[in-house]
C-alpha cells in the first residue's frame, strides 16, 4: 500500500507540472548551444509554469524549456538545437541563421514574442557549443523583458488646440483599456499647454 501511495503521489506531481503549448514541440539533435538569462513580462518576473522557446527563421521550434524560478526571479536555461547534418530535414538552427524567442505565459494562456508583437527581435550568434553556454548568451543577469501590451497611438486631429485651452479627457483609444502616455498627458487627460 505504501508503494502505491508513493507511486500515485509521483504520478500526480508529474501530471500537475505545467505543460508547454503544442507550438513549443521540437526535435533534440546532437548539436546545441545554451542561452542563459532572466525573463520578465512588462517588467515583472515571469511565473511558475511559464515556458520559453527559440524558433529559427523558418518558424521551426528549435528548443523549449520551462523557466526556473529562484527567489522570485525567472531564469532561462534554454538549449537551442542545431540542424542534424545526417538528416535531410530542417530540424534545427543552420549556419548563420537567426532565431527569435517566444514565451508561453501560462497564467494568461498566451504566447508572447520577444520583445513584443510589433517589435520582434532577431538574435544572431547561435553556435554549437555541445550544450555549453553560447558566448553571446551566457549572462544569467541579462533580462529579456517581454512586452505583453500593444501601444495604441491616439492622434488628436479632429480639432486644433491652443495652448491656453482646458485639458481634454482622453477616452477614444482603441482597443479600450490601458494607459495614455506622452507629452502633455497626465493620467487620462491631455493638456494643450
Amino acid at each position: 500500500m505504501k508503494h502505491f501511495i508513493l507511486l500515485f503521489s509521483f504520478l500526480l506531481s508529474l501530471s500537475l507540472k505545467a505543460q508547454a503549448p503544442a507550438d513549443f514541440s521540437f526535435t533534440p539533435t546532437n548539436a546545441s548551444g545554451t542561452l542563459y538569462g532572466q525573463v520578465q513580462i512588462d517588467g515583472v518576473s515571469a511565473e511558475m509554469g511559464d515556458w520559453i522557446a527559440a524558433f529559427d527563421e523558418g518558424g521551426l521550434c528549435v528548443g523549449a524549456v520551462e523557466l526556473i524560478l529562484n527567489e522570485g526571479v525567472a531564469y532561462i536555461n534554454l538549449p537551442i538545437y542545431g540542424d542534424d547534418a545526417t538528416s535531410p530535414e530542417d530540424d534545427g538552427m543552420g549556419p548563420g541563421e537567426n532565431f527569435i524567442l517566444k514565451l508561453y505565459d501560462a497564467s494568461a494562456n498566451e504566447i508572447l514574442d520577444y520583445e513584443s508583437t510589433i517589435n520582434t527581435v532577431y538574435f544572431s550568434n547561435w553556435v554549437n557549443t555541445n550544450g555549453a553556454p553560447m558566448p553571446a548568451y551566457s549572462d544569467f543577469n541579462e533580462v529579456y523583458n517581454f512586452i505583453s501590451y500593444v501601444p495604441v497611438t491616439l492622434i488628436l486631429t479632429d480639432s486644433i488646440y491652443c495652448q491656453n485651452e482646458n485639458d481634454i479627457f482622453l477616452d477614444s483609444g482603441n482597443p479600450i483599456g490601458g494607459d495614455y502616455s506622452g507629452p502633455g498627458v497626465n493620467e487620462s487627460y491631455f493638456s494643450p499647454s
